[in-house]
This record gives structure tokens, sequence and C-alpha cells, in this order.
């Protein structure tokens, strides 16, 4: 299966395969250039990406806290497709390249509702965004591995957190 890892100090997007494990860069920089650039994979930039999702084509949404920016990285590159606009934090509906966040969110797919849900913790909102239904028609019926991978591998990486934010007595 494959496992998508977020390098927020370079702000690279990296994938690991099992059994192999070792890093590919999917998008950004492993030289630790940041910053908020669309295009070629191997050229774009982001600056602490911290959540990642997954549509059924495969194309891979990144929650780019500090560009405030919802980013998808599919056949054509890195593109932005909410927020983004402003350097500020805040909340705001509406077209995407208005849309405003805090600077603490994530992202989840919903394939059933072919959309990006997002987790927006500094203003207490969960906000939904449409996406391309060509992205979200699943090849067959069935869960894919990649899916449960990534499932596992968050339930991992939570367990993981909980354990290091416990107090060592």
């Amino acid at each position: 299966g494959k496992l998508f890892v977020l390098q927020k100090k370079y702000g690279a997007v990296t994938s690991h395969w099992y059994p192999d494990s070792r890093a590919r860069l999917v998008a950004g920089s492993f030289q630790g250039y940041t910053g908020h650039v669309d295009g070629k994979p191997a050229d774009a930039r982001f600056d602490h990406p911290k959540g990642v999702a997954m549509d059924d084509k495969g194309n891979v949404y990144v929650a780019d806290t500090s560009n405030l920016a919802i980013r998808k990285i599919g056949e054509s590159g890195v593109t932005t497709i909410a927020g983004g606009k402003s350097n500020t934090a805040g909340f705001r509906d509406g077209p995407s390249d208005h849309a405003k966040f805090s600077s603490d969110f994530d992202v989840v797919y919903v394939a059933r509702t072919c959309s990006l849900l997002v987790v927006d913790r500094g203003n207490a909102a969960l906000r939904q965004i449409s996406l391309n239904q060509e992205d979200c028609d699943a090849q067959d019926s069935s869960i894919s591995s990649t899916v449960c991978g990534l499932v596992v591998a968050m339930i991992y990486v939570i367990f993981l957190r909980s354990q290091s934010s416990q107090a060592v007595g």
C-alpha cells in the first residue's frame, strides 16, 4: 500500500510504498524551500502542510496551513482550489479564491457527496467544498488497499500524538 507523509519542516509531500518504504517526493521540496507556488510538482511550494486526503482518482488534497489554502496535487500539477489569496487567517465562505480559513484546519475526502470536508478547528466550523464529479467516480465499489492503508496510518498517527502529549511522571 501507499502512505502519504507531510513534511512540515521542508514543505514537502512524500509517498512511501510498503514494504519498500523509501520516500518518493510527490510535490514540494526536500531542501526546505517553502512558500505558496502552484505548478509542476517539483516546483510547487507548501508552508506547513498539515492534513492530506485522496479522492477516487488518486488526486491528493493538502491542508496548507501557513498559506491558509487547500491545494490539489493531480496529473496537471499542483493547484490551489480554495483560499490562499490573503495572508491573514479568517472565516469567509463563498467563491474558492475568496475563502478564508484559520491556521488550524484539515481536509477529509467524502466519496458519497464528491466533496472535501474542511475541519476548521480555529473557527470551530465544518465546511464543504464540492469537487469535480470525474474525480469522484470510483473504478469499482470495493474499498481499495490504499484507502485502508491511509485509514490505518491516520489512526496510528493519532495514537502516537496522544501518547506524546501525555505527561511523563
